[in-house]
């Protein structure tokens, strides 16, 4: 698995769909191995680790598949900067700086697929762009590792919290394996620097409050429901 993530992820472009396909789904059978695995032996600190490696070894790659990552670094250096991502154009900005050039955003302006649109990433985006940008140093491939390292801190969360939540409700550990070692996950969240694994994070830690009230439970068909039956 960690061949098969590592090659697509720096190797296999968008583009390249013959390929692609076959090394991507070639990954899902590992996952139920795993899985099966999983279920008939205890999961320890071997399997945070393994999966933590799965998306370290992404860490220097540049996303082929999105180049969603470049808004993201041009919104936090605007931030840095002290300007409201909001109200900039990317196509017009580097117009209002006058002769302040700015090699590093002209560079990104280049790369963006949205110039023409204001930013729509809420304030709690922004100030993990606004992060990336300190750690970018105006480097967009040291801007790449910034977002990634937050990124795979967020997923880290997203382990815990979940490995907490299972633990409420009774669920086997091995079906973190679903989520932790899933190729699909990998590749979209540390591979393509999406931000779902935080919307995870932060829907999972509502429910970890609900439950800290003891008010939910797992009703008959596993979905959430109000209730008395999780305690933390």
């Amino acid at each position: 698995m960690l061949i098969g993530i590592h090659y697509l992820g720096y190797f296999v472009e968008r583009e390249d769909f013959n390929l692609m396909l076959p090394l991507f789904f070639g990954l899902f059978p590992l996952l139920a191995y795993f899985l099966n695995f999983g279920s008939k032996s205890s999961l320890g600190l071997g399997f945070f680790v393994g999966g933590l490696v799965l998306r370290l070894s992404l860490l220097m790659a540049i996303p082929f598949w999105s180049e969603d990552f470049v808004r993201f670094l041009w919104d936090g250096e605007l931030v840095r900067m002290g300007f409201n991502p909001y109200l900039e154009l990317p196509a017009d900005f580097l117009q209002t700086l006058g002769d302040a050039q700015n090699p590093y955003l002209a560079n990104l302006l280049d790369l963006m697929n949205s110039p023409n649109y204001f930013s729509v990433y809420p304030p709690l985006n922004q100030a993990i762009f606004y992060l990336a940008a300190l750690g970018a140093e105006m480097d967009p491939w040291r801007g790449v590792v910034a977002l990634r390292i937050l990124i795979i801190l967020g997923e880290i969360g997203v382990f815990f919290v979940l490995k907490k939540l299972f633990q409420a409700f009774s669920i086997p550990s091995s079906q973190l394996i679903l989520y932790w070692l899933n190729p699909l996950v990998i590749l979209e969240l540390t591979g393509n620097l999406h931000f779902e694994g935080f919307v995870l994070l932060s829907l999972l830690l509502v429910v970890i409050y609900f439950c800290s009230l003891d008010l939910l439970e797992l009703d008959s068909f596993g979905e959430l429901q109000l209730g008395s039956k999780c305690s933390l």
